[in-house]
């Protein structure tokens, strides 16, 4: 393994450089009419969140509660998400990014449960069998990056200690992927999620500042961030 000791961001960094960025965007896009210079700024959080997902995910102790209180916070985050981009309480066609994050999760763990006790054809298979029912899953609800989210997490969770290898997948899954969905072919601005490798690669693989405070406040900041930036745009 990739020796980790000079490297300066705990989990901790990375959680409030992603928690910075994502409001970062958020105000771009709520307050500042789409503001572009903040929106790629916010392009950074996405692959952050998705890489300590993965981290998450390998050092649970409880993978049933880790999934139950995402769903949670998927839920809890529905209606600040669409008073923040869409200005009303409910908005069906378009679902939070906790959704998508919680469908990765899913994948990943259904990966390495067949990694564990399938033979390996038979776990490359069905791991691509997930992976596909998540993507479309992602796709059918309509949750935030859809697809091209539930991607980057397995990358994250393939490649996570590879890191020539997961800025080429990540390159291959971000671009194409997105411009599959949006139907655009040009250079989509997500290509500026690759610069959260930087301090993906600063990762020294230390917890920080931790304990169920800190875990939760954490949680809670993408959906109370939002219910703030929601009444803001209903109010004025």
């Amino acid at each position: 393994m990739t020796e980790k000791v000079n490297r300066p961001f705990s989990a901790s960094a990375l959680k409030i450089i992603a928690c910075v960025t994502m409001l970062i965007d958020h105000l771009g896009l709520v307050v500042f009419g789409n503001a572009m210079l903040l929106r790629l700024i916010g392009r950074i959080a996405m692959p952050i969140y998705c890489f300590l997902l993965t981290e998450g995910a390998i050092h649970t102790r409880n993978k049933a509660k880790y999934i139950g209180r995402m769903l949670l916070f998927a839920f809890l985050s529905e209606i600040p998400f669409d008073l923040a981009v869409y200005g009303r309480c409910f908005y069906w066609g378009y679902q939070n990014v906790m959704f998508t994050l919680t469908l990765g999760l899913l994948c990943i763990f259904g990966m390495d449960y067949c990694r564990k006790k399938l033979p390996r054809a038979a776990a490359v298979i069905i791991s691509i069998l997930l992976l596909t029912a998540g993507s479309a899953l992602a796709e059918l609800i309509e949750c935030d990056y859809g697809l091209v989210g539930v991607w980057m997490i397995v990358v994250f969770y393939l490649f996570k200690n590879h890191s020539l290898a997961l800025g080429l997948s990540l390159f291959f899954v971000v671009c194409p992927l997105t411009m599959l969905r949006s139907g655009s072919f040009g250079i989509p601005t997500e290509i500026f999620a690759l610069f959260a490798l930087i301090p993906i690669g600063l990762y020294n693989g230390k917890k920080g500042i931790s304990g169920n405070f800190i875990k939760y406040a954490f949680y809670a900041f993408y959906p109370v961030h939002l219910l703030l930036l929601g009444l803001w745009r209903v109010l004025t």
